[in-house]
């Protein structure tokens, strides 16, 4: 999936245009649109990254985990003996990282 498909499929899962988030991060008109021809600048990268919250390896497409926060990520680092205090930490933690993006 290329950059410009990612962008616009977020765009629509928040459901605003392409335009109205160039209009909203300060982007020139069709700049975005120009990316299924040219290579995006760093700087817009890093503003749409941030704008969704999501991480500048999956808008380049280097991966498909929207975010290094995911609770994917945990689970795959835990631990098998962890006691059921620990668990219920790493639930509100998650629970905790899942707000903040909404």
């Amino acid at each position: 999936m290329s950059t410009l498909e990612r962008v616009k499929g977020l765009c629509k899962s928040r459901g605003i245009s392409v335009a109205r988030l160039e209009d909203e991060l300060n982007i020139p008109k069709n700049t975005i649109y120009q990316w299924n021809r040219i290579s995006p600048s760093l700087d817009k990268i890093k503003a749409i990254a941030d704008y969704f919250q999501v991480s500048v390896d999956y808008l380049l497409g280097r991966t498909d985990q929207k975010n290094l926060d995911e609770p994917e990520t945990i689970a795959a680092h835990m631990d098998d003996d962890l006691s059921e205090e620990e668990l219920e930490d790493i639930k509100k933690y998650i629970q905790f990282i899942k707000s903040r993006r909404n």
